[in-house]
């Protein structure tokens, strides 16, 4: 299916390095990267019921990030705006 194809690896990249410089910014301003537990769950919760989220290897099919990994910086963006 079109819809469960995940960005290619350029796209990817990008995504990727936008999410840390996001992040390392927000960390210089306010001297906090990660996201408390509260937060996390939060996200998490919003990622299982998005339709773009892999559950088997817990990956979002629109920006291909790891979301057990993007949900804990407190400066990352969901790509389709649910956090």
């Amino acid at each position: 299916m079109e819809e469960d194809k995940k960005p290619s690896v350029k796209e990817m990249a990008f995504n990727l390095t936008e999410s840390i410089k996001n992040s390392l910014s927000n960390f210089a301003k306010t001297g906090v990267l990660l996201a408390d537990s509260t937060l996390v769950e939060y996200r998490i919760d919003q990622c299982v019921g998005c339709p773009h989220f892999q559950a088997e290897n817990s990956r979002c099919l629109k920006c291909g990030c790891y979301m057990n990994m993007k949900t804990r910086l407190v400066a990352s963006k969901c790509p389709v705006g649910k956090w």
